[in-house]
């Protein structure tokens, strides 16, 4: 059964993808055990995307709340505020 991932930081799910990657690429494993290699770093691949996914949100939240708050300073001081 593949490990859970959906608690793990992003740090440590992608180190645990490495580990994965490099086993499956250097080590003779059965075959048995490739595919349950394989499933958990699906597994651990979309829990990397979802997290950046997530903090290219934030980001991008945050980058329009500077954007807008440019934007109020320059009208101010148009307005001579």
């Amino acid at each position: 059964m593949p490990r859970k991932t959906t608690a793990l930081s992003y740090e440590k799910a992608y180190e645990r993808l490495q580990e994965i990657t490099r086993r499956l690429e250097e080590e003779e494993l059965t075959l048995s055990e490739s595919v349950k290699l394989y499933q958990e770093g699906v597994g651990l691949y979309e829990t990397c995307s979802k997290l950046l996914d997530e903090v290219k949100g934030s980001l991008e939240v945050l980058d329009q709340e500077k954007t807008e708050s440019k934007e109020a300073t320059k009208e101010a001081e148009d307005d001579g505020v």
